[in-house]
């Protein structure tokens, strides 16, 4: 179970968001204790979140890449 916060209100998920924003993307990432080490959503599906800087939050990247 993770704890993420959804449009200001704290939720505990397994994985699984309530459909609010149903057209945007999301990426997260959580360390093995399940902290949010990133979290973005875009505003619509159209867009794609920063995988950049996702993948920096994991240590995949260079921070100055």
């Amino acid at each position: 179970m993770a704890e993420i916060s959804l449009q200001g209100s704290p939720i505990r998920t397994n994985g699984e968001l309530p459909a609010v924003g149903i057209t945007a993307r999301a990426v997260l990432v959580l360390d093995e204790d399940n902290r949010v080490l990133h979290a973005e959503r875009v505003p619509e599906i159209a867009r794609e979140p920063d995988y950049d800087r996702a993948l920096k939050a994991l240590g995949w990247m260079e921070a100055g890449s």
